[in-house]
């Protein structure tokens, strides 16, 4: 388990210099272990919750310590997007729910 010194010590500072998550795995003594990298962003999501400390990433780019508000804000607006996007399928799950409720108790069950 990497420290948060550890982490915070191996960012790269600014988006242009983003770290591949694989490297950044080897820079914080991590070994992969599965096939999306749960130990390194629970880790990363650590040090972001806990610790507040401003880490960007992207799967394309890996992760970098946010260094400008264009990059804080690209980070923002991506989460705001999932979070709008979470709720639609919380909303559309709990519709579902509902509609296949009333369903069974009038003995014609939705969708089978």
């Amino acid at each position: 388990m990497a420290t948060l010194q550890q982490i915070v010590s191996s960012l790269p500072v600014g988006k242009p210099s983003a770290m591949k998550v694989s490297a950044f795995e080897n820079a914080i003594g991590n070994q992969p272990r599965d096939t999306n990298n749960d130990q390194t962003r629970g880790e990363v999501t650590d040090a972001i919750v806990n610790n507040e400390i401003p880490i960007g990433s992207n799967p394309q780019r890996g992760y970098w310590l946010i260094d400008s508000d264009a990059e804080c804000q690209e980070i923002v607006d991506r989460l705001d997007a999932i979070i709008r996007a979470y709720a639609i399928k919380r909303t559309a799950i709990v519709n579902g729910w509902t509609r296949r409720k009333q369903s069974k108790a009038s003995d014609r069950p939705w969708p089978k």
